[in-house]
């Protein structure tokens, strides 16, 4: 044990370090070129990442899952304010459960549930910013794996109930009694 901490303590031949080599060890150093991620950080220099699609930042278009009022395509039109309605596929998450918040649905964590509900695929950073406000603060965001109708599995977002837990009851959104209900409202 002792001979690994001694041999831990030894200096560096001058082979590996370049700083301590005198002009005449010059030309065996250069035939063991460092890598030129090593020549930049001896020099000083900043590593800069590649400016690829993977180190962006910025708003993606992707899928959100939906489970509430927004699975109706012309309420979804009207919150997004497109000119055409939206085209929604039937879908499904893992983990969660629907209690109800009022008359709204609300996710909760559940392990192993399953949620059928529909996926959209957002294009815009606006009609990401006009899904959250129609949401309001008693829901965030939440990344989540979706399943889509077709079979394919693929990384969105969804949103989870965001308020005090002990104002949700047990129940069920049903989309059909939902619009049902606007059809009356507006006669």
């Amino acid at each position: 044990m002792d001979s690994v901490n001694d041999e831990n303590k030894k200096p560096a031949t001058t082979a590996a370090n370049p700083a301590t080599e005198d002009q005449g060890s010059s030309a065996s150093y250069n035939s063991k070129k460092p890598s030129l991620i090593n020549r930049k950080f001896l020099k000083g220099e900043a590593f800069v990442p590649p400016s690829d699609r993977d180190n962006f930042v910025g708003f993606r278009p992707h899928h959100i899952f939906l489970y509430g009022t927004l699975m109706d395509p012309v309420q979804l039109q009207k919150v997004l304010q497109l000119e055409n309605r939206p085209t929604l596929q039937p879908a499904s998450i893992v983990g969660w459960k629907i209690m109800l918040w009022g008359q709204y649905p609300a996710l909760v964590f559940n392990p192993g549930n399953i949620i059928h509900g529909m996926a959209y695929e957002v294009q815009k950073e606006p009609h990401m910013e006009y899904l959250k406000y129609y949401e309001t603060e008693a829901y965030k965001v939440k990344g989540c794996n979706i399943k889509l109708g077709n079979g394919t599995e693929v990384a969105g977002e969804t949103f989870i109930y965001n308020g005090d837990k002990n104002l949700l009851k047990k129940g069920s959104f049903d989309l059909k009694d939902w619009q049902m209900k606007q059809l009356e409202n507006k006669s």
